[in-house]
């Protein structure tokens, strides 16, 4: 039994990573649950707090850009301790909180992990263990985020309704550190530690072949305009999500549910992720990324549309479930896209970069949506302006694949150009 498990340790990986992603990412997607409570018990206002939101993003963003050093110098698995438990401390100390001065150095800690758990993290420890389905299981541990959100949704309100916001933050701080040794004890750094290849290595089809080619190495890409179009498209895309996502429960409460009802769309939203994160790798190994994120934008502009216009509460959960089509733009079909347009050697920096703009977008977003709330009284407003850019950005992206498209076959003739002498002599 233990020589079969070693054998498909691959698995136990894809596990770990699910695992992770489930707890971080499920607790990260409740964090706007807290707003009203903790504004309305500290009596400061929204604007104020976004503050709080803005400098977990901020963190965010330095640790997608740092994440490659920590697994350079301590490993994927050693740097398991560091993520988790600054992120716990930062958890407590939010519980603690009682002025905003101590919310934003909670939230600077809790946004430490963001890189490790996500799509940075995953992506990197399944580049190395996974050479064949790596779109599948992406979005197989993508969906890991919507199962826990959706899951953390119900506990949190049920927590903060009947407990206060301060024990919901000590629940997540003891559940991630359990979660942490989980991960320590059974991570494994690459599958040559463990005297295996990557799972499908030698094994790829023709077809999937041609779309992981080697690519731009990153002193290539830093110099191509389309890697920077493709960092603009992409924090465009996932700011007109986040503007929806991260007030959808406050809209909710202002239109007049109760939280417990505004969570429950909030969880069908989350639940809804698990299958659409899951279709939308599956999707991208078989059509493509560039399709798939085609369609991800035009479900956020209607996201946007329909958010504008809620009426009652089966409006709301039409409107989350339209949500949960245009999220796999906030993480999974980042890092797909790229090794689809630039080639697998960008998994590493050039990712990074691409997913720091995510958590970036979400602060702009927060900042925005929370900053004209107090100035305007509604978030309506906010809705209607980022559904026309949302347009913006699709075009953007069509920009962006043929400017790509450019530049692969201009690599692939130089290519060429320098075989055939070779061949020749």
């Amino acid at each position: 039994m233990k020589t079969k498990i070693r054998e498909h340790y691959h698995w136990v990986i894809a596990a770990l990573a699910f695992l992770k992603m489930f707890f971080y990412g499920g607790m990260m997607n409740n964090l706007t649950m807290f707003l009203v409570p903790i504004t309305e018990s500290l009596d400061i206002s929204r604007g104020s707090y976004s503050i709080a939101m803005s400098i977990r993003a901020i963190v965010n963003i330095l640790s997608n850009l740092t994440i490659g050093f920590f697994f350079q110098h301590f490993g994927y698995r050693k740097s398991t301790p560091f993520f988790i438990t600054v992120t716990a401390l930062g958890l407590f100390l939010s519980a603690a909180g009682k002025d905003l001065l101590t919310l934003c150095l909670g939230a600077a800690l809790i946004g430490t992990a963001n890189a490790y758990c996500f799509s940075n993290g995953s992506s990197y420890i399944l580049s190395k263990w996974f050479h064949k389905h790596y779109g599948l299981v992406m979005g197989a541990l993508s969906s890991a985020t919507g199962l826990g959100g959706g899951i953390f949704a119900v506990v949190l309100a049920k927590i903060i309704t009947n407990y206060g916001w301060r024990t919901a933050y000590v629940t997540m701080g003891c559940s991630i550190i359990v979660m942490a040794v989980v991960v320590f004890l059974l991570a494994r750094n690459d599958p040559k530690d463990m005297g295996l290849k990557p799972y499908g290595e030698g094994v790829i089809s023709k077809k999937k072949a041609k779309q992981q080619w080697e690519g731009f190495g990153f002193d290539t890409l830093k110099k191509m305009p389309s890697f920077y179009l493709m960092l603009l498209a992409t924090f465009l895309g996932c700011l007109c999500y986040y503007t929806a996502s991260s007030v959808l429960t406050p809209y909710l409460q202002d239109s007049g549910m109760d939280l417990t009802a505004a969570a429950s769309v909030n969880s069908i939203l989350l639940f809804a992720l698990v299958g659409t994160k899951f279709g939308c790798g599956w999707l991208s190994d078989r059509l493509g990324a560039k399709k798939v994120i085609t369609a991800c934008v035009i479900a956020a502009c209607a996201s946007l549309l329909m958010l504008a216009n809620v009426t009652n509460y089966l409006t709301a959960c039409c409107v989350a479930l339209m949500l949960s089509v245009a999220a796999p733009l906030t993480g999974l079909m980042a890092p797909l896209l790229a090794r689809e347009l630039f080639g697998y050697q960008v998994t590493g920096t050039g990712t990074g970069i691409i997913i720091a703009s995510i958590p970036a977008s979400n602060m702009v977003a927060q900042t925005l949506a929370n900053v004209l709330y107090d100035t305007l009284g509604s978030y309506k407003p906010i809705f209607w302006i980022m559904a026309i850019v949302t347009i913006g950005c699709a075009g953007l992206y069509l920009a962006l694949f043929a400017m790509a498209k450019r530049d692969r076959m201009k690599f692939e003739s130089q290519s060429q150009q320098e075989i055939e002498p070779a061949t020749q002599n």
